[in-house]
This record gives structure tokens, C-alpha cells and sequence, in this order.
């Protein structure tokens, strides 16, 4: 009897339909849990391959940010295998249905645990794993005598969140209440407690991993670029990033540390830290497969279907682990220099036929829209994609190839 695996929504940045395409090539039966459909016309274009599923493959629900709904929607199926969710709003409600229906998942304690940056970072600093000097506030002068005993600079952060929609750099006191005003709403809206952390020098990686039956295996190491200050908007993001042997396995030791503080042993995982002068220090744990295009760089680099990995893992069978990495691949997400209304970008088609270059794609409403530098993941007009024989290769095929683009911009009225 073939297996059934439930999706859960899906993202609508491009990895969500990767998903679903894996999905329904594989050798299993798919439900399709959804509060609507619509919202990927919106991101896809209206002849998009969720409209192309079978009534029988979707499930459609009043709310799919509540369990109990969700859970009697799936009452008129005979049985579920495995669910998969890519989005973490979507992993917690996930771990609910999973603890309701007796199917296979990551507990609810620990996607809990693991989507809190408080009380991650409390079990893995116990565990051993060094992470930023943080601290719980819930007054402004509080938090802002504290950034003084500590020192400029220092970060706000939502303890829940994702994106970097919730994180501000905080460079003196002079705009201490600005930004906390800012962080403080953020939190107020999403639940979250606020955190006032140190901040720490050095590069950011991710450790992508995959477990199965409790065993951990290590995919890679991805190296992720940051726009400027104060924000913290990830840009791009290359894989697999080689960083010789004693920091490699720095990064892993401490994400094994890591996702056994809070209990993670199934399933896709997505770690990131900074590589500070003392080395790894954790930022955040994350039970899902990393935002963006990561997915299909892993996919590349691997030459594995990364998302059928997904799949197999929760429907209870083996994944497929590479050995070896094929290829190096990146990632950028376009934003213009400075702000106003976009009116065109030249030279796509020029930087579409340099070496290596797999995707450049300018979304289609971005031209009219008004867009400016980085501040989170959304407000880019487009994204790229290139590869190379190895990571630097496919850095300097990206980054040449979009040398070449010229958006073009009035200014806003």
C-alpha cells in the first residue's frame, strides 16, 4: 500500500513548488493542507502547479495555523504517513497535529524549544555550545542600562521570529529607545519576548544536517552574506563552504551539541553561527530546511534532490546521503543601492548567458513597486543563481553576472 505524505502550506519564494514537484514524483500519495489557494497565484502566476493538483490532493481548511481544524479536515483520510512543513510557523503547528494523530514527527517540545532563541540558547549553553551574552528585558531603561554596563554595540531581537524581520543593531545609546520601540512592537505582535544580546564579531554559517532514526549526518556547511546595518537581511548565501578541517569540525561538534540540547533527531535542520575569534557561537536552530534558494544549492552541489530527502525522512524511510559534493552553487537576492520606485532593470538577458548562471529571475510585479536596500528577506526585486566547479567559482560567475544588471529607478513621490 502506497504511502501518504500531508504537506502542510508551503512557501511562496520558490522552494514551496520544489517541494511539491518533488512531492508528486514521488512514489507516494499527497494531501495538501491549505486555508487557500489563491496566495500562490500571487507568487506563481495563476497556471502554477498547485492549481494542477486533484481535488483529492488537497485538503482545504477555515485555518491552517490551527491544529484542532486541521485535525478534523484530516479525519476523512484512512491514514497519514508523514507531514512535512518548510515554513516555521507551519513546523509548530506540524509537531500539534503529529502529537494529536499519533504520526511520526519531531516532538512538540522540541520545535518549541528549538524556535526560541531564549530557551535554545539556555539549554545549549549548558550543553556546552557558546552563545552571545544575552538577557531577557522587559523594560526600556532596564534594557538600556544594561547595554550600557555591557557596551556598544549591541543587538535587540525578538526571541521568536524568523528572517530577519525582528533583529536590529544598536550602535550607542543616542538610538537606544528608536530601536527598541521598533523590536518591542515586532515582539508584542508575535508573542516573543524581547532579548538584548552582545554583538559578535565574525562571519555567519549554517550547518545543514539530516537526521534519521536518531543518527545525525552532516550535509555541509553553507556561508551566508549580510547586508549592511543596522539590519540584518541574509543576501546570499554559497554552498558547501570549505573551511579547512579544525574550524569544520568546530561547526559540527557544536551543532551536534546543539540539536541534542533540544532534543532534534529527525528530520532536515538548518544551525547558524557566527565564527568569532573564539570560534562557533550559536545564533539560532532552526527544525526545517534553510530559507531562500538553499535548497536548490544543496540539490546542485550534492546532485540529490534535496527535498526528496525531505520526504523519504518522514515517511519513514532512509535518505539518500551523498558522499561527495558535486559542484559549488550560490545565491543572491537583488536589491538596488538605494531606494525609490522600479521602473526597469537592464541588462538581464546579458547577465543570464554569463558561465554558470542556472536562474536570474526579476519578480513579476516587482516593476512599479517601490524597492530599496536590504532590511529582511522581502523587498528584493529578484534573485539569481549560478554554479561553478567549486564555491569561488560560482561566486565570481554570480557576482560578474550581475555586475552587468542596472536597475532603474524614479524616485518616490
Amino acid at each position: 500500500m502506497r504511502k501518504v505524505l500531508a504537506i502542510l502550506e508551503a512557501p511562496r519564494t520558490g522552494n514551496g513548488m520544489l517541494l511539491l514537484q518533488s512531492a508528486l514524483e514521488y512514489d507516494c500519495d499527497l494531501i495538501f493542507i491549505t486555508d487557500g489557494l489563491d496566495k500562490y497565484d500571487e507568487a506563481y502566476g495563476k497556471d502554477n502547479l498547485f492549481r494542477q493538483l486533484k481535488p483529492t490532493q488537497v485538503c482545504q481548511v477555515t485555518s491552517s495555523s490551527d491544529p484542532l481544524v486541521i485535525v478534523e479536515a484530516l479525519k476523512q483520510y484512512p491514514k497519514i504517513d508523514g507531514l512535512v512543513a518548510i515554513l516555521d510557523r507551519h513546523v509548530r503547528v506540524c509537531a500539534q497535529i503529529a502529537e494529536l494523530l499519533s504520526i511520526p514527527y519531531l516532538t512538540r517540545q522540541c520545535v518549541e524549544l528549538a524556535l526560541d532563541k531564549h530557551e535554545s540558547r539556555n539549554l545549549c549553553e549548558q550543553a556546552g555550545v557558546s552563545v552571545p551574552r544575552y538577557c531577557v528585558v522587559e523594560d526600556r531603561q532596564e534594557a538600556k542600562a544594561l547595554a550600557q554596563q555591557w557596551g556598544f554595540p549591541v543587538v535587540l531581537k525578538a526571541s521568536i521570529g524568523a528572517g530577519s524581520q525582528q533583529v536590529k543593531f544598536c550602535a550607542s545609546v543616542d538610538e537606544f529607545d528608536v530601536i527598541y520601540h521598533t523590536i518591542a512592537q515586532l515582539a508584542n505582535d508575535s508573542g516573543a519576548q524581547i532579548l538584548l544580546e552582545e554583538f559578535v564579531t565574525g562571519p555567519l554559517y549554517s550547518v545543514e544536517t539530516i537526521s534519521y532514526q536518531g543518527q545525525l549526518s552532516f550535509l555541509g556547511i553553507t556561508n551566508r552574506r549580510l547586508g549592511k546595518l543596522p539590519s540584518f537581511a541574509e543576501i546570499a548565501a554559497g554552498f558547501p563552504a570549505e573551511l579547512g578541517q579544525s574550524a569544520q569540525s568546530q561547526l559540527f561538534e557544536a551543532t551536534r551539541k546543539s540539536l541534542k540540547a533540544v532534543g532534534f533527531d529527525r528530520g532536515i535542520g538548518h544551525t547558524e553561527f557566527i565564527f568569532s575569534h573564539q570560534g562557533p557561537v550559536l545564533v539560532e536552530i532552526n527544525p526545517r530546511i534553510g530559507g531562500g534558494a538553499l535548497g536548490t544549492l544543496m540539490s546542485r552541489a550534492l546532485d540529490v534532490d534535496i527535498y526528496e530527502q525531505i520526504i523519504r525522512v518522514a515517511l519513514g524511510e532512509a535518505p539518500n546521503i551523498p558522499q561527495r559534493k558535486t559542484c559549488g552553487a550560490v545565491f543572491q537576492f537583488l536589491y538596488p543601492e538605494s531606494s525609490g520606485r522600479l521602473v526597469d532593470v537592464r541588462n538581464v538577458q546579458v547577465a543570464k548567458n554569463y558561465p554558470g548562471m542556472i536562474n536570474l529571475t526579476i519578480k513579476e510585479n516587482a516593476i512599479g513597486t517601490i524597492v530599496g536596500p536590504a532590511e529582511d528577506w522581502r523587498g528584493n526585486f529578484g534573485i539569481a543563481i549560478a554554479t561553478g566547479e567549486n564555491l569561488g567559482v560560482a561566486e565570481n560567475n554570480l557576482y560578474a553576472a550581475l555586475s552587468t544588471l542596472i536597475p532603474v529607478l524614479e524616485p518616490c513621490k
